[in-house]
């Protein structure tokens, strides 16, 4: 996590570790006031991915 003034970054990698190569990433920013929005909607969109991956469908 990064912050600048009143705003976080959190990014986050998907990355294949057999071939090493990145399958998704997601980059998310807000204002510190909505740390916790920032927190689900991060938990939410990996753990999507997570289970399309898991599942066998691609994670794109």
């Amino acid at each position: 996590m990064q912050r600048g003034g009143n705003t976080l970054r959190v990014t986050a990698h998907l990355i294949d570790t057999q071939t090493n190569r990145a399958l998704w990433s997601l980059k998310v920013e807000r204002g510190v006031d909505a740390v916790f929005a920032l927190q689900d909607e991060v938990a939410a969109q990996v753990g999507h991915k997570l289970d399309l991956t898991l599942h066998g469908r691609p994670a794109g």
